[in-house]
């Protein structure tokens, strides 16, 4: 079963350029939780998290374990964990699952759509709705389309 981490991304010389990446090698899924400003910056001190997922356990530096199932309940000390790894208040996200506190961080009031302060907001088409996927599980959370959503 595969392993979930939220840990900074690494800026890392590969294939002849130097880019952001994993913080360990081999992930086989990642989800960035970054500005549009952190993601585009070039080197120095990480700043914004990812989701990456590895297929055996790792130790990474200032990451926070998440266990093997996106599904499963988050205990209150991993949200606030996860709460404080995404610069949250506490107490912002929601009971439920890792799926469901993606979904929070990804979409709301809780993203920008300039990417800005916060990660863009997750994209929803009337087709699909709205979906994250997430390496190693496949389709991990699903909302119908509704006019109402953050464009």
């Amino acid at each position: 079963m595969p392993h979930i981490y939220v840990a900074p991304w690494e800026w890392q010389y590969e294939d002849g350029q130097f880019l952001w990446n994993s913080p360990v090698e081999d992930a086989i899924g990642s989800y960035d939780l970054r500005t549009h400003s952190q993601s585009a910056r070039k080197g120095g001190t990480p700043l914004g998290v990812g989701v990456f997922v590895y297929e055996t356990r790792r130790s990474i530096p200032n990451s926070v374990y998440l266990g093997d199932d996106p599904l499963r309940a988050l205990t209150l000390a991993e949200s606030r964990m996860l709460e404080d790894a995404l610069g949250f208040s506490r107490g912002l996200l929601p009971g439920g699952s890792l799926a469901n506190a993606l979904a929070t961080s990804i979409k709301g009031t809780e993203s920008d759509a300039a990417g800005l302060r916060a990660v863009v907001p997750l994209r929803s088409s009337k087709r699909k709705g709205a979906v994250i996927t997430l390496g190693g599980f496949g389709e991990v959370w699903r909302e119908p389309f509704s006019t109402n959503q953050q464009a």
